[in-house]
């Protein structure tokens, strides 16, 4: 496909008018009262969801240079999501304000996207947050639902800091909270096509034998005679250093096949304390640590009672490993500093506690749109644990001081946008509204009559979403502002 060269304001305008559009898409979200978006799929039922990130995600532009502005845009929602898992709306909505503000300053691009990180950082240094006391109230604003608000924070707290919270739909009309214990390592599977759930881009497997391979795993002659040994079992779980593609390619082909199913994970940390991990995964499954290609054999290998996987992280459940803990409990009482942090954190991982929230409801829709909502507040209550909490409502971002610079001008006009949507997305004035706007007092949108003291009437924000909102925003707007130039494809001409 041949490309076009845009350059000066024809290239700005083509991103800027791509970037509002997604804006305006994801922006209708924002709130207790802001809308649902349906995304319809034309191989499955239509997608209902109040997720900002996800309507960013299904959002693409025929114009190929209108593409980029949204996929700037998209990136820093994608960007939020991935660090924090909710709060994206928000920063979509602080992402678009500066690129928008920078057209009526007339500066040097390239100062002004330094300055910008900088009056971020600045802005952040400024947030008080206080110690969360209730996490039902954060997950209640999340998720919109009380109920809600009270199971998923009771997940949460009860895992604590070494444990996992897992959302899966249900077939079930109601909504129910099981434990379980299970191993978090931060790896997940090297290839989309070995997930078994696209809607939640995950794959599950349970009762399936485990190779655990301490090194490069590159021959398929033994991998494969391997595999004919094992009998049983059609499922198995690699983890290893590294596999070629020609095995992966291999290995993809018989799941088309039906003849088996594997799932590769690559081994999580790096030297020594990569296969601290890896013993550790030996220890909760009876596989043994095999460091050639020699010991591949059925003997050696282990046994997962579940293991749940996507393309960032695992969480294993197998047997409780009470000898690896003992001795790692034991090594624990001569070590110093971060030797002995890191054991700490190895024994509480061995013996961590896994929530799972079974997501039910009338219709295959209806569960969906929960799962995301859930999810949202379960990455808010773990963020408000981590970092404390910050009045709601919009409130944190707009009374915070900017100063008298270009990137404060810029930031100031920003900061109390996501506020002003709050209140549009509710039919309320925002201008009259904004003039009784001060730290810590604010409008519940559901009941806007006066304002009120936020955080005691439990409208609350995760400090670790408003600060990572300021930072993130900051960083993908001073990418697009220093555009001089644009290179994409040629747009199709429609032949209509």
């Amino acid at each position: 496909m041949n490309k076009q060269i845009l350059l000066g304001t024809g290239g700005r305008d083509r991103v800027l008018s791509g970037a509002k559009t997604l804006y305006d898409s994801v922006r209708v979200t924002l709130g207790p009262k802001g809308r649902n978006f349906i995304i319809g799929k034309g191989y499955s039922d239509p997608v209902v969801t109040h997720d900002g990130v996800t309507v960013a995600n299904a959002v693409s532009l025929k114009d190929p240079a209108k593409e980029v502005g949204a996929a700037f845009i998209r990136k820093a929602a994608r960007q939020h999501d991935k660090e924090v898992g909710d709060g994206t709306t928000t920063t979509t909505i602080l992402t678009y304000k500066l690129i928008e503000g920078y057209d009526s300053l007339l500066l040097n691009p390239m100062q002004l996207a330094s300055s910008l990180r900088e009056e971020a950082t600045k802005l952040c240094d400024q947030l008080k947050p206080i110690d969360v006391k209730d996490l039902s109230k954060v997950a209640t604003i999340s998720s919109g639902d009380a109920e809600l608000g009270k199971l998923i924070a009771e997940a949460v707290e009860s895992v604590g800091e070494s444990g996992s919270v897992l959302v899966e739909p249900s077939q079930a009309l109601t909504t129910e909270l099981e434990y379980v214990e299970g191993f978090k390592i931060d790896s997940g599977y090297i290839s989309p096509y070995m997930m078994t759930d696209p809607k939640t881009g995950r794959a599950v497997y349970e009762n399936t034998t485990v190779l655990v391979f301490n090194s490069h795993l590159n021959d398929w002659s033994m991998i494969k005679n391997l595999l004919q040994q094992k009998g049983g079992s059609t499922n198995m779980v690699i983890i290893a250093d590294d596999i070629p593609r020609d095995i992966i390619a291999n290995l993809h082909t018989l799941r088309k096949q039906g003849a088996f199913n594997c799932l590769i994970i690559k081994s999580p940390g790096f030297g020594r304390h990569r296969v601290e991990l890896l013993e550790d995964i030996c220890a909760i499954t009876g596989a043994k640590l095999i460091d050639n290609h020699d010991q591949l054999t059925p003997d050696n290998l282990g046994k997962i009672k579940r293991i749940v996987t996507d393309h960032e992280s695992s969480i294993i459940t197998g047997i409780t490993p009470t000898k690896r803990i003992k001795q790692l409990k034991s090594e624990m009482l001569n070590a110093e500093g971060l030797e002995k942090e890191r054991l700490n954190t190895r024994i509480a991982s061995l013996g961590g506690k896994i929530a799972t929230i079974h997501v039910g409801g009338n219709s295959e829709v209806e569960v969906t749109e929960k799962v995301y909502r859930i999810d949202d507040a379960v990455y808010a209550s773990q963020a408000a644990k981590e970092e404390g909490i910050l009045p709601g409502g919009g409130v944190a971002y707009a009374t915070l001081k900017t100063s008298d610079t270009p990137a404060g001008k810029l930031f100031k006009d920003a900061l109390v946008a996501p506020l002003k949507q709050l209140m549009e997305n509710a039919g309320l004035d925002s201008t009259a509204k904004l003039k009784l706007i001060k730290p810590g007092i604010g409008f519940d949108v559901l009941n806007p009559d006066k304002p009120i003291k936020l955080i005691d009437n439990g409208i609350v924000d995760p400090a670790k979403v408003v600060r990572l909102a300021i930072k993130t925003a900051a960083s993908i707007a001073s990418q697009v502002i220093t555009m001089g130039g644009l290179i994409a494809d040629e747009q199709e001409k429609d032949e209509n």
